[in-house]
C-alpha cells in the first residue's frame, strides 16, 4: 500500500498512533436537560439482551454446558452504525450542513445515553465525514466512558471509540487502492483495524486482545460495483490478521510474529470486522465475500450489492469457515433482521422560475437539482420512514483456531436496533441504516 495514500488518512493530529477522546464538557456549566424516555428502554432492551439468554459454550470433548453453570465468560459487546452524516443534495448525502449537524447531535445523544446505561464496550461508526460530527460524537462518548478514540482523516468517514477498560494499544487505517465513482475519487473509503487490550483480563481469560476491523466499501451508486468490492474486502482480512498476529506475538514472543500466519493466531485474541459492507445477505456475493474473508477465491464478484442475487446452488449457502456472519434479529425477535434502507432523505429543492423562486423542487435529493436548481434549504428537509429490505452491515467474527464455526455461532449474537435507537422521539429515521447492537463471548 502506498506510504502517501496511508499518511493522507492518519489519525487527527498528524500521527497514525490512538489518541484518547476529547475531554468531557466541564463540570461546573449547567447539567443538560434530562434525556427524553426512549434511550432508557433502548437501554433495558440492550441490557436484557446481553445478560438474559445463555450462551452455549461447546466443551472440548463435544458436549456442552451452559454458562450459567460453568465460569461466566467475558463477553464483548459492540455497536455499529452507519451515520450518513454527508451534507449535501446528491445521491448518498443527506440535506443541508444544518441538518446533518443535528442529526449528528441526536446520534451522539442516544448512543452516550446507551454507553451510559448498558453493557458496550466498543462503537463503530461510518459516514463519519466531518471533523465536528467526529468531535461532537467524542465529547458524548468520553463523558459516558468512552476515553479512547481512533478518528481518521474526515474524508475515510470512519470512527471507533472504546470504553476505558479496552485501551487502544494498535491502530492503522488502510485505504482501498481500488475504487470507482465519484466516490473513489473524493474520499478514501478503507478499512480502520484497532487493537484493544482487555484491561481486566486475569490469565484465565482466553481473549486479552480484541481485534476490530471498520470497514466502509464501495457503493453501487454508481453502477454495479461488486468486482470493486472483491478486491477491497481482502484489504479488510488482511488488516486484520496482521494485528492479531501483532497481539500473539506480543503476548508469546516466542510463538510466531506478524508473519506467523495462522498457527500464531492462537486464542487469545478476538478478532471481528464490523460495517457497511455494501453486499446484500444470502446474495451470491455474500457468500462470495465470506470466502474472500477465509482466504479463499471468490466466484467472480457477481451480483451486486444493492439488490443481491439469490444464490442458486446449494454448495453456495455454505460460508468457508474462517469467518462467521453474526446475522442481527430485530427487535421483535424475528432472525436476519434487514437493516437498509430505513429511510429515505427528503429535501426542499428551490430554483429560480422567471423572476421568483418556487419551493418545493424534487421530492428527494438529487432530482431537482437538474435545471436551475440554486440551493436547498432545510426547511422540510427530513427523513421519511422507510421498510428494510436487505441488510448490508455485518458483524464478522473470525473462527479461532481452538473453536469450529457452530461454537463462533452459538458464542454470538446480535440485534438490529432500528426502531428505537435509530430513530427520534417522533419516529423519524436518523439515518438510512440501522444501527446493529452485538455480543460475543470470547471463549
Amino acid at each position: 500500500m502506498p506510504r502517501a495514500a496511508l499518511a493522507r488518512c492518519a489519525c487527527l493530529g498528524g500521527s497514525s498512533s490512538p489518541r484518547a477522546a476529547p475531554s468531557p464538557p466541564d463540570l461546573a456549566s449547567p447539567p443538560p436537560p434530562p434525556p427524553p424516555s426512549w434511550p432508557a428502554d433502548v437501554a433495558r432492551e440492550a441490557e436484557a439482551f446481553a445478560s438474559s439468554r445463555r450462551f452455549i459454550v461447546r466443551s472440548p470433548r463435544g458436549g456442552s454446558r451452559s454458562t450459567r453453570a460453568a465460569r461466566a465468560p467475558r463477553v464483548l459487546t459492540l455497536l455499529t452504525w452507519n451515520t450518513q452524516l454527508m451534507p449535501g443534495p446528491f445521491p448518498g448525502q443527506a440535506g443541508t450542513s444544518r441538518f446533518v449537524s443535528r442529526r449528528a447531535e441526536a446520534i451522539a445523544e442516544r448512543v452516550a445515553t446507551l454507553a451510559a446505561s448498558a453493557t458496550l464496550d466498543v462503537v463503530a461508526f461510518q459516514e463519519v465525514w466531518r471533523a465536528r460530527d467526529a468531535e461532537r460524537l467524542g465529547v458524548a462518548l468520553a463523558a459516558s466512558g468512552f476515553p479512547h478514540a481512533h478518528v481518521p482523516e474526515p474524508k475515510c468517514g470512519l470512527a471507533l471509540f472504546s470504553a476505558a477498560r479496552f485501551p487502544i494499544v494498535r491502530a492503522d487505517f488502510r485505504p482501498f487502492a481500488h475504487r470507482a465513482g465519484p466516490e473513489g475519487r473524493f474520499l478514501e473509503k478503507g478499512a480502520q483495524v484497532v487493537l484493544l487490550e482487555d484491561a481486566e483480563a486475569d490469565e484465565a481469560d482466553d481473549a486479552k486482545y480484541v481485534a476490530v476491523a471498520n470497514a466502509h466499501l464501495q457503493s453501487d451508486f454508481w453502477g454495479d460495483c461488486s468486482k470493486t468490492r472483491a478486491r477491497q474486502i481482502p484489504v479488510v482480512r488482511d488488516a486484520l490478521e496482521e494485528a492479531v498476529a501483532w497481539a500473539s506475538a506480543r503476548e508469546k514472543p516466542s510463538g510466531g510474529g506478524p508473519g506467523g500466519g495462522e498457527g500464531a493466531a492462537g486464542p487469545s485474541t478476538l478478532a471481528v470486522a464490523v460495517g457497511d459492507f455494501n453486499v446484500a445477505a444470502a446474495s451470491r456475493e455474500f457468500y462470495d465475500a465470506m470466502r474472500l474473508m477465509a482466504g479463499g477465491g471468490g466466484g467472480g464478484g457477481g451480483g451486486g450489492g444493492g439488490a443481491g442475487t439469490r444464490a442458486c446452488k446449494k454448495t453456495q449457502r455454505t460460508p468457508a469457515p474462517g469467518f462467521v456472519d453474526v446475522a442481527p434479529r430485530d427487535e421483535r425477535g424475528r432472525l436476519d433482521a434487514a437493516t437498509f434502507p430505513t429511510g429515505r432523505y427528503r429535501g426542499r429543492m428551490r430554483r429560480r422560475v422567471g423572476g421568483g423562486v418556487e419551493e418545493g423542487v424534487g421530492r428527494g435529493n438529487f432530482g431537482g437539482c437538474f435545471g436551475g436548481c440554486f440551493s436547498f434549504g432545510s426547511r422540510g428537509e427530513g427523513y421519511a420512514a422507510a421498510t428494510p429490505r436487505t441488510r448490508l452491515d455485518y458483524v464478522l467474527r473470525r473462527v479461532a483456531p481452538d473453536e469450529t464455526a457452530e461454537d463462533a455461532s452459538g458464542r454470538s449474537r446480535a440485534v438490529a436496533l432500528a426502531e428505537g435507537l435509530g430513530r427520534t422521539d417522533d419516529g423519524e429515521p436518523l439515518s438510512d441504516h440501522a444501527p446493529v447492537f452485538a455480543q460475543l463471548a470470547r471463549r
